[in-house]
């Protein structure tokens, strides 16, 4: 079964049928920057390491974008499948150095206080069409008499 969407506001528009990624790109000095989270549809490929892949905005038709990633890394991974637990949970000291080792990889417009670059979230082509054709099909139709 399909996903309905909760919302006709495309901004407040449910990705569950989504997978994540992090796309890292090339820097001045050729070190791996994360530069967009990337969402495609569950069973859908990853992206492939040096090889360039259109990500579109997921409301935007006009803002596209080729990356070409030199590393993609899994932002999901299952922690509980239902019946029992399959990896180890890290102790909250754990996860606190996980989170700034990753925030020391992030260019410094996105991290600063004042006047913040937005961070870039994408789709792939696949889940954009899913999208956009699923809101059509569930949008109300007015009549006029």
């Amino acid at each position: 079964m399909l996903p309905r969407p909760a919302s006709l506001d495309l901004t407040r528009t449910d990705f569950s049928a989504s997978t994540a990624y992090l796309l890292f790109a090339g820097d001045d000095d050729g070190q791996p920057v994360p530069v967009v989270d990337l969402m495609t549809l569950v069973g859908e490929e990853p992206s492939v390491v040096g090889r360039p892949v259109l990500r579109q905005h997921p409301f935007d038709e006009t803002k596209r974008v080729l990356v070409t990633p030199l590393r993609v890394e899994d932002l999901y991974s299952v922690v509980w499948d239902g019946a029992a637990r399959r990896g180890a949970v890290a102790p909250p000291a754990g996860v606190r150095a996980a989170v700034l080792g990753q925030l020391a990889h992030f260019r410094q417009d996105h991290l600063r206080a004042v006047n913040s670059t937005p961070y870039k979230v994408s789709v792939s082509a696949r889940l954009y069409d899913f999208v956009h054709d699923l809101l059509a099909s569930e949008a109300p139709i007015a009549e006029i008499h």
